[in-house]
């Protein structure tokens, strides 16, 4: 028998033996064959655990993205909460500052009516009636000196006495003079210019007093409007955050089932 043909008999009796068949005289189309069989097995099997895998990675995050979503709605129901009480508090203080402004402003009118119907009035007299009361005390002490200096020329009396009487009655002139001079000043400071500067302050209170007024009123719509918006954001969010919580339970439901 050939050597060749001896070697491949060899080969076949070797491989009955494993239990393993054996390529052909011609070589690797068996072993090929084999091969390609399974590597086919293990490509499915390999695919069907990455789409699973896949799957569950998709779940995954979908339960994590809800349990973010449960949060951000627990803390923005939350939000609303102390959002509501500073809402609160700052209308209650827009509403202290309106009150206020406003109470200084019926002041500041009411104080400029007062003044211009019977403060100033009043004032002006008060000091007519300390002016004239000068004016009195200035001529009486005129008319005094006069009388004492007629008396005195008329009887005999001690030379140094009638000067002593005349002095003081001439100095008494003198003060009454000259008090009369600055009530006489006082008063037309009074009415010229302290009472006309007093007006015009007043006057200039009521002005800034209102325009405080304006300024807390235009203060308290522009918290409302910013108020408001903030409350309405803060229900869309919440309504949002709901609405996505549901869509994704549906879809959690859906993958379970």
């Amino acid at each position: 028998m050939p050597i060749r043909t001896t070697i491949t008999v060899t080969l076949l009796m070797f491989a009955a033996c494993q239990g393993t068949p054996m390529p052909t005289s011609t070589g690797g189309p068996l072993l090929v064959e084999k091969s390609k069989g399974q590597d086919d097995g293990q490509k499915p099997a390999d695919a069907q655990q990455a789409a699973a895998d896949k799957k569950a990675e998709e779940r995954a995050a979908r339960a994590k993205e809800l349990r973010q979503k449960q949060r951000d709605l627990e803390y923005a129901r939350v939000e609303q909460q102390t959002a509501a009480i500073d809402r609160q508090t700052r209308t209650m203080a827009l509403t202290a500052a309106m009150t206020k402004a406003q109470l200084e402003s019926d002041k500041a009118r009411h104080d400029l009516q007062l003044f211009s119907k019977v403060t100033k009035a009043k004032d002006i007299e008060e000091r007519a009636i300390g002016h004239q009361q000068s004016v009195y005390g200035a001529e009486h002490a005129k008319d005094e000196l006069q009388e004492l200096e007629s008396m005195y020329e008329k009887e005999e009396f001690a030379k140094s006495t009638k000067e002593l009487v005349l002095k003081r009655g001439r100095r008494q002139l003198e003060m009454a003079e000259r008090s009369l001079k600055v009530s006489t000043t006082e008063l037309e400071v009074l009415k010229e210019h302290t009472l006309v500067q007093k007006e015009k302050d007043l006057q200039q209170k009521v002005a800034d007093t209102d325009l405080e007024l304006k300024k807390a009123d235009m203060e308290g719509q522009k918290v409302r409007i910013e108020l408001d918006l903030q409350e309405r954001k803060s229900r869309d969010r919440i309504a949002e955050l709901e609405q996505d919580i549901k869509e994704l339970q549906e879809k959690v439901a859906r993958e379970q089932s």
